[in-house]
């Protein structure tokens, strides 16, 4: 086992009743990671004055310094300022990312550095955990019992409820999430825990939490602001739909639900999984757009070439009718010709007067066939006998 996992009571440091927080240093945990599964580190420079950003540094003296300060530079794979003025430097190495994290000054301003957790950690979430079952006891025997580096853990109970059992939802470092966890002799299974969309309960944004919202409290249902019950008419405040903005059959909220879904499952930041999924959906509606502009013109090519093909079709099919035709007159011809004969045979071998008169009807019926199928070509009528 390994330094990190060598868990002991002074490693956490409990927020509450109900959260606990991984106690070890940064640069501990992201060396960590070289015995887990990730993909990239993402470390990200602040401003040490609050709400100060950094400016736009010259690319070439920013990378001078950093070639002076880390030694692992060349495993940095990217660096940007992000629209929140601050500095993201995107490695793959621990050590480099670890590194990182001790710098103090970018250049001569003075930063803070941190990680972006969603990266490089995975979440799941167990359930029916006791109550009285502390959550020192449980990350302990978790990390005990299984190969796994719990970063934090916190308990779901509802407010002025006192539960037998509740759940607890556990991150751990790594992005690979194994299919069992045991505990207490127990092995239970685990799924990937994918969050909920969660709105602003004061003008229902999905893009920041009730407590940093500046703006006066909206009405859900018509999305206006007012104090006396509502007598509008029903209106999202954000897709604009005639339905309120709690409705989960939102389109607004099905998004978010789908942003959530790839935020887990991809390992990134919620913001850019939305960046990638509007992406998406944009590419998705020029390549519609750009589709539709030629449809009309394959639609003709494709009936005309259909029309040829008829075309061709009715004529194989006449040429073939013509010669059934003509095989089924002659079969019949010679069906006609075999049966005058057996009738003509019969008459030359009968001397008997009965028979003979038998023959002569037979000829006469020869004769009438004839004159019927030669009436029949002519396409005319025969007169009643």
């Amino acid at each position: 086992m390994s330094d990190i996992q060598e868990y002991s009571m002074m490693d956490f440091q409990t927020q509450d009743d109900f959260s606990l927080t991984n106690n070890n240093s940064l640069n501990r945990l992201v060396l960590a990671l070289s015995s887990k599964d990730f993909k990239e580190i993402n470390i990200v420079m602040s401003h040490q004055t609050g709400g100060s950003r950094i400016p736009k540094m010259n690319p070439l003296a920013l990378h001078t310094y950093i070639k002076q300060k880390i030694s692992q530079s060349e495993m940095i794979t990217n660096m940007r300022h992000t629209r929140q003025g601050k500095v993201l430097f995107t490695t793959s190495d621990p050590i480099c990312a670890a590194n990182l994290l001790t710098l103090t000054k970018l250049l001569d301003i003075p930063i803070s550095a941190t990680v972006l957790w969603e990266n490089i950690t995975t979440k799941f979430l167990l359930t029916d955990v006791p109550t009285a079952t502390s959550l020192e006891e449980l990350v302990s025997e978790l990390a005990c019992s299984n190969d796994i580096v719990i970063t934090h853990m916190r308990r779901f109970v509802k407010q002025n409820t006192q539960p037998e059992a509740a759940p607890v939802l556990i991150t751990i470092l790594g992005t690979t999430l194994p299919e069992h966890i045991k505990m207490w002799f127990i092995h239970q299974k685990i799924n990937l825990f994918i969050d909920r969309p969660r709105m602003c309960n004061k003008c229902f944004s999905f893009f920041h939490a009730t407590r940093t919202c500046n703006l006066n409290p909206a009405c859900h249902q018509c999305g206006q602001i007012h104090t006396s019950s509502c007598q509008s008419p029903m209106q999202c405040i954000n897709c604009k739909g005639n339905h309120s903005a709690l409705d989960k059959n939102c389109p607004h909220y099905i998004k978010e639900i789908k942003v959530l879904e790839y935020k887990a499952r991809h390992h990134v930041t919620t913001g850019e999984a939305r960046r990638i999924l509007n992406h998406r959906t944009n590419t998705n509606l020029a390549t519609i757009v750009k589709s539709n502009t030629c449809t009309s013109d394959l639609e003709n090519t494709l009936t005309t070439k259909m029309e040829a093909l008829f075309q061709k079709m009715q004529e194989k099919i006449d040429q073939q009718m013509a010669a059934m035709l003509t095989m089924f007159e002659k079969t019949f011809d010679s069906l006609l010709q075999k049966i005058l004969q057996m009738f003509s045979s019969v008459e030359s071998q009968s001397s008997s007067p009965n028979r003979k008169k038998v023959a002569n009807k037979s000829h006469l019926v020869n004769m009438n066939i004839s004159n019927l199928r030669k009436t029949l070509d002519k396409g005319g009528t025969t007169a009643s006998a």
